[in-house]
């Protein structure tokens, strides 16, 4: 039985060695593989950057009829980004060269489809290039991104509306800085100008300390949340990278919900009586819609991420109609009575300051009805 275990306990250490050998192999022609698949590669990269020296080089001596065929093995893959565009580009020549002008056509679409912002270089590339690059829509069909920051906000054309004392009592507001976040979505339609339309929701509070009779003070904390839609017509100052603009345009607002707190304080005759604390929904006693006027300015930076833009807006708001609704203002006893406390009416204007990040979309097509004239 000695014998038997002890042939087995070597039976299995053979076993193990002869695992850990095939490990061995296993894993150094799996490595041999990697090395010789990154060789590949690098040689393939390298080949296809000749390649591509050599068909510019036959192009510049007039040798045409050879770039297509040099070119085209690594057209799908061998390029870097730099020089596939550059492919792109003189096989779009070429076929300028030959008159064949759909099949220029076509090389430009793709050129422009993985390159949408390729900019003429009036120095390098020839008129007919150039003619042939006008006859595309090259600009954004939308620039879409996000927006958000803050609004300092004003009350202004307050009219004073108080059953008790109105002469003499008219309180004092505090406004608090809101906040905002959005969707904004550009659309250039003529060189430098575009549309823009964004979505936001806006939230702001103000308080109102009032001392309607001798003996009570009254305060009114005031938290309102809308939907904004600002639409503006934008021109932009095109200037590389950095590029500066103005906007003026409209924006309506819808209320979402207009939520109070009202804290009332007695004290008579050094007796202090209180704090009384009432928490009540005013939405139906605010106008639900408004409109106003808006401008701004502002600039964004391209290709912080990708080729995305980051936009830094300053802009201010006034809105047109009343805040309040008088059909409304008294429609709650317990404020009225109880509180000693009726809307005046007001209106609103801001002050935005918004950071946003965007995006361009393209989409690259030929504008109808466009003829191209000979190369020769």
């Amino acid at each position: 039985m000695k014998i038997l275990s002890r042939l087995a306990s070597i039976s299995k250490s053979l076993k193990t060695v002869c695992n850990y050998y095939i490990f061995l192999a296993f894993f150094a022609l799996f490595t041999q593989q990697i090395s010789a698949q990154n060789a590949d590669s690098s040689e393939i990269v390298h080949s296809c950057t000749q390649y591509l020296i050599n068909a510019e080089d036959a192009y510049s001596k007039g040798q045409i009829e050879k770039v297509s065929e040099m070119l085209s093995p690594c057209l799908e893959k061998g390029f870097s980004k730099d020089e596939k565009k550059r492919a792109l580009r003189l096989i779009t020549l070429c076929h300028l060269y030959y008159n064949q002008d759909t099949a220029a056509a076509v090389s430009m679409l793709h050129m422009l489809r993985n390159f949408p912002e390729y900019k003429i270089d009036s120095s390098l590339d020839p008129a007919e290039f150039v003619a042939l690059y006008k006859t595309f829509r090259t600009r954004p069909l939308f620039i879409i991104g996000v927006k958000g920051g803050l609004s300092f906000v004003n009350l202004y054309r307050i009219t004073n509306y108080n059953d008790l004392n109105s002469g003499t009592y008219k309180g004092s507001y505090r406004l608090d800085k809101p906040s905002c976040i959005g969707l904004s979505v550009e659309t250039p339609f003529y060189e430098k100008f575009s549309l823009v339309y964004e979505f936001y929701y806006k939230n702001f509070q103000y308080s109102f300390h009032n001392m309607p009779l001798s003996y009570a003070t009254i305060d009114m904390k005031e938290t309102d949340a809308s939907l904004d839609v600002p639409v503006m017509a934008q021109y932009s100052f095109l200037k590389k990278d950095i590029i500066p603009y103005i906007n003026a345009g409209f924006s309506v607002s819808y209320l979402l919900s207009s939520k109070a707190n009202f804290t009332r304080n007695d004290k008579e005759l050094d007796q202090a009586r209180g704090p009384f604390v009432y928490e009540t929904d005013l939405t139906s006693q605010r106008k639900r819609f408004n409109c106003a006027m808006t401008f701004g300015a502002g600039v964004r930076v391209k290709n912080i991420i990708s080729n995305g833009y980051l936009s830094l807006d300053v802009r201010y708001s006034r809105y047109f109609l009343n805040q309040i609704n008088p059909d409304t203002r008294a429609s709650d006893p317990k404020i009225t009575y109880d509180f000693l406390y009726t809307d005046n009416a007001l209106k609103i204007e801001n002050f935005s300051i918004l950071l946003g990040f965007k995006i361009p979309i393209y989409v690259p097509k030929q504008k109808r009805n466009v003829r191209l004239k000979p190369a020769h």
